[in-house]
């Protein structure tokens, strides 16, 4: 362990690999099967450290096993468990199982030890009340050996981190250090520096924290640890990020993920959930390691990030489809409801979606869908539809009603609508911004940005909310939502047009048209642009699908203004 780069060690442990299967000795085959574990822990290789486990798992109960044997075998499944595995609550079994033991037994050897990894699984998870809990119970003692001590403050100062308390981490930084550098463990040394960077960034001293994560780094290369260079990368595209350098966060974040995918990483020392929430959201949008990335997301219940609850890939347990057809997406498939009996929990979830999905009163919906009912039989109506809507749904948490209000959970169901405003939202504020700063008569081009939003909603937009409904409660919400939709295509066009982005402005006034078939300046605008182009002939076609509209609609003719431009197409 204190030369884990040395160039044999491959070779050593491959022996200790075979030696595990050929020794009839169950108490040297677990303390030599610890050790190859912990390096495989420690280089991040968990397929084979999986391995190794098998092998303690077909030990377990064996005939001849001491009682340190016995707790050696619960100490690796407990750090295997909550590292390699990921599942908190099978750590803290094994854990209280040593524990356990060690109390029947009397043999304490690894009582603190045990301890930590139960600290390191509650982090992980971010349960930092059972964190709390476990930083008291661990303060530092005298008869706890050095390396124990080391593990405690690294865990204490990414509990400190996750609470926010950049300053309290700071303060344990010495203590630890000071412990590590005592040790001569390069593994002890890239936690250091991981942590440190973390801490560093944390307090605004990013460009000290790269030097860490660079020496983290080559100290992952050197022992060529996975472990520690997924860490590394993932803090990299962390800072990347968060500084704008969209390029260099996409290359960490390529570099992390890749390691994690060839691996099988799905925790790692100091992991905060909700930047690798942010990070998968990331990965998603750019496409890296995208099936790995859910699988990582689904592993561990990563919620979206609240001010990304647009994406779509995410693996949403439940989607739901408004614009132009009504779909619910369960686990990734379509459910089809042929039953009558459905009708009303599906009224019930659309009404919630239309009054805006948040806040909203318990009456409103009761005065929706059971107008005559009173007070009592109202809210009993209520309650039962929305168990139902719950039970077809398959998530409990999907709808919440608290203190008669009612919600759509938007870290456990995705819905186009909602996502589809806060595009809107985004070009509005966007070409606010950009109108300010080079004023509205700009000619050069738009920026990527919001070229790309306006694809997503053009993609998203598949007709009318709701289309089915015709009941006033959607009406209101259907025609609000489609006249901001024609008011940001219109002002779209504008600025394509004058950008000279003809086809993108051509596609504007097309998709206005198919919103609103009898909106003559919209046929009008588009006859000008083919007018510009020359392309009369399609520009006269336009002007035919235009007085046909409005002859069938509302039986009258084209304007003067429509008729001019008509002629000078034909001239």
């Amino acid at each position: 362990m204190r030369q884990p780069e040395h160039p044999d060690i491959g070779v050593w442990a491959e022996r200790i690999s075979q030696a595990l299967e050929s020794t009839a000795d169950v108490n040297l085959r677990i303390h030599s099967g610890l050790i190859l574990a912990v390096y495989f822990f420690w280089t991040g290789n968990f397929k084979k450290a999986s391995y190794v486990m098998n092998i303690f798992r077909e030990a377990e109960g064996a005939k001849g096993a001491t009682a340190l044997t016995q707790i050696n075998i619960l100490l690796t499944e407990a750090m295997y468990e909550w590292l390699a595995a990921a599942d908190v609550r099978s750590c803290l079994n094994k854990v209280m199982q040593g524990l356990s033991l060690a109390e029947t037994t009397g043999v304490h050897l690894w009582d603190y030890h045990l301890s930590c990894h139960w600290f390191s699984a509650a982090l992980s998870a971010g349960d930092l009340a059972s964190a709390e809990e476990m930083r008291r119970k661990l303060a530092p003692k005298l008869n706890v050996r050095k390396m124990d001590i080391g593990y405690y403050y690294a865990l204490t100062g990414w509990y400190a981190l996750m609470r926010g308390d950049v300053a309290y981490a700071v303060n344990l930084m010495p203590a630890y250090d000071s412990i590590v550098q005592s040790v001569g463990m390069p593994f002890g040394e890239g936690l250091l520096d991981l942590i440190t960077a973390q801490i560093l960034y944390q307090s605004g001293k990013s460009h000290d924290a790269i030097k860490n994560l660079k020496r983290a780094h080559e100290i992952g290369a050197a022992m060529k640890s996975y472990l520690i260079q997924f860490t590394a990368w993932i803090t990299e595209a962390q800072i990347a990020f968060e500084q704008h350098c969209e390029e260099d966060g996409k290359k960490a974040l390529a570099e992390a993920f890749a390691i994690g995918k060839e691996q099988g990483i799905y925790n790692c020392y100091f992991y905060l959930p909700e930047v690798m929430s942010r990070l998968c959201a990331r990965a998603l949008e750019y496409n890296i390691e995208a099936e790995y990335v859910k699988n990582h997301i689904r592993r561990r219940r990563l919620n979206p990030p609240i001010d990304e609850i647009d994406i779509e890939n995410w693996p949403w347990s439940v989607r739901l489809y408004t614009l132009g057809r009504f779909v619910i997406v369960k686990d990734g498939k379509p459910l089809r409801f042929t039953e009558k009996a459905k009708h009303m929990p599906l009224k019930l979830l659309k009404a919630i979606i239309a009054l805006g999905g948040r806040d909203i009163g318990a009456e409103a919906i009761i005065d929706i869908l059971w107008p005559d009912a009173d007070g009592d039989t109202g809210l009993r109506s209520l309650n039962t539809t929305l168990h139902r809507l719950r039970r077809l749904l398959g998530n409990d948490m999907a709808i919440t009603l608290e203190d008669n209000r009612l919600a759509v959970d938007v870290r456990h169901v995705w819905v186009d609508v909602f996502a589809f405003q806060r595009f809107l939202g985004k070009i509005e504020k966007l070409l606010k911004d950009r109108e300010a700063e080079v004023g509205v008569q700009y000619i050069e081009p738009l920026p990527d940005t919001i070229k790309l939003l306006m694809e997503r909603i053009i993609a998203m937009y598949q007709g009318p909310f709701l289309r089915d409904i015709a009941e006033q409660w959607a009406i209101s919400s259907k025609e609000r939502l489609k006249n901001r939709y024609l008011n940001i295509l219109t002002e779209m066009a504008q600025r394509f047009e004058q950008s000279k982005d003809w086809q993108k402005a051509i596609q504007c006034c097309e998709k206005c048209i198919e919103i609103d078939s009898i909106s003559e300046e919209n046929y009008r605008r588009l006859m000008g642009f083919y007018n510009k182009l020359g392309r009369k002939a399609e520009g006269i076609a336009v002007y035919k699908r235009c007085k046909e509209a409005l002859n069938l609609h509302l039986g009258i003719s084209p304007s003067q203004e429509t008729e001019a431009i008509h002629k000078s197409l034909r001239s």
